[in-house]
């Protein structure tokens, strides 16, 4: 039952927002969707913030600013009373279920050809991570909220990685030989990224929540128990290495086990602190850090409390030799009338029924009756294959198909997957008559 507010936009990052002229062009626009509708208030999403000296802040009712959040603050003492939000922000980047070491707070630390890390601190140097939005709108309560950069992964725009050699750049907290290594392989595509899409979402393109996904809930719901632990844990050949825990909840306290053995509380808005875009925040008020954990296959689980009380647990485990694939999809009836469609989530699990994150093995499928194969996707922002290839591959262990009942049939829907190396599975779905 939360109050919205719909309005009309005069544009989104144009030019003339920082122009000496900009006011006057975007009074004419304002005037001219007036002509039509008095009742919705008039905004801009602006990326500059000249708009207090060239009078542009004068012609819209409700400010947008984009990815200016070490701004609110000036505009709020400038402008006493005119409504702002933040049009567009964040921008922080990742690939699911994929982690970078060492662990970094730059926005740059967790960029390597061509995946981003999942810890969630990302970004490409207009962005930032998301504490850095939530500290800043907590700080300035008057700012009405976010509009996310973005909800899903899509295609194309596959930023960080740009489309020429000033992919560079991106890497440039690697050595020398590192980088060099890198452009070679940029050379190798012709200088142009091998990525098919961005890395913005909060969930990836195949519709998987990403880590962020729970950063994001701990945060838009915060009365409801939940406690999401990063990275996973099986990391072969990382035995007795530094691998940083980091959990999202929506307690104030939490104290982290692994393998039964404590590594310590941490409390909300406790520890050392981090900058990005001109905003401090601390590691611990959006999250959970535990920076010198220590790897060892095993469990890691954590205990929350909220005002002093139990409020969650979570929990991860090593899991074993992969054995199985898993399939569930989120609709056993569809309609037969060409449109209807199932989405079946596949995952490759151990004997115990644990999902093993880091299995990429290849896999097709058949399907016989009423039905068609439309698409796959595993997510995985690098990976080429035609999405109508019934040859595909897991990514971190996962991958979605999507089946569509044929117009004007009706019957039996069988999915025959066959994992490279493992017991194939069916997937049994039915395709009722649709009414004409």
């Amino acid at each position: 039952n939360h109050p919205c507010i719909i309005a009309w936009s005069g544009g989104n990052e144009v030019p003339e927002i920082d122009s000496a002229g900009g006011a006057e062009v975007s009074a004419q626009l304002r005037d001219e969707i007036r002509k039509y509708d008095t009742t919705r208030p008039y905004t801009v999403g602006c990326n500059g913030t000249r708009i207090m000296d060239n009078g542009f802040v004068d012609t819209m009712d409700i400010v947008g600013f984009n990815y200016r959040p070490f701004y609110y603050g000036t505009f709020r003492e400038k402008e006493p009373e005119k409504p702002v939000y933040g049009s567009e922000t964040n921008s922080c980047v990742s690939t699911r279920d994929w982690y970078k070491f060492p662990l970094g707070w730059k926005v740059s630390d967790g960029i390597y050809p061509y995946q981003v890390s999942s810890y969630d601190t990302s970004a490409p140097a207009w962005g930032y991570c998301a504490d850095i939005e939530f500290q800043a709108d907590d700080d300035h309560r008057d700012v009405a909220g976010m509009f996310v950069w973005t909800g899903f992964d899509y295609l194309g725009e596959p930023t960080p990685y740009n489309l020429d050699q000033s992919n560079e750049g991106n890497v440039k907290d690697l050595s020398e030989e590192e980088r060099a290594a890198v452009m070679a392989i940029m050379a190798s595509f012709g200088n142009r990224a091998p990525s098919r899409s961005s890395y913005f979402g909060i969930i990836d393109l195949a519709g998987f929540p990403k880590d962020l996904y729970y950063q994001f809930q701990s945060y838009w719901r915060p009365d409801l128990p939940m406690a999401h632990i990063l990275p996973h844990w099986n990391w072969k050949g990382r035995e007795g290495k530094v691998t940083p825990v980091m959990v999202y909840t929506t307690g104030d306290e939490a104290e982290l086990f692994i393998n039964g053995k404590s590594q310590g509380v941490r409390r909300r808005g406790e520890g050392d602190t981090f900058t990005q875009k001109n905003v401090t925040t601390t590691k611990n008020s959006y999250r959970f850090v535990w920076e010198d954990t220590v790897y060892q296959p095993g469990t890691v689980e954590v205990v929350v409390k909220k005002n002093g009380k139990p409020w969650a647990k979570a929990k991860r485990v090593t899991a074993g030799a992969p054995v199985a694939v898993s399939a569930k999809a989120d609709r056993s009836t569809i309609a037969g009338d060409g449109r209807d469609l199932s989405y079946i989530e596949l995952a490759v699990v151990d004997k115990k029924g644990n999902p093993v994150l880091t299995d990429e093995r290849k896999v097709s499928f058949k399907i016989s009756g009423p039905g068609e194969l439309i698409g796959f996707c595993n997510g995985n922002p690098i990976d080429l294959t035609c999405a109508q290839d019934k040859k595909q591959s897991f990514f971190n262990g996962r991958l979605l198909a999507i089946v569509r009942g044929m117009r004007g049939r009706s019957g039996k829907v069988t999915v025959h997957v066959k994992p490279q190396d493992l017991p194939a599975v069916d997937v049994e779905l039915q395709v009722s008559k649709s009414a004409q």
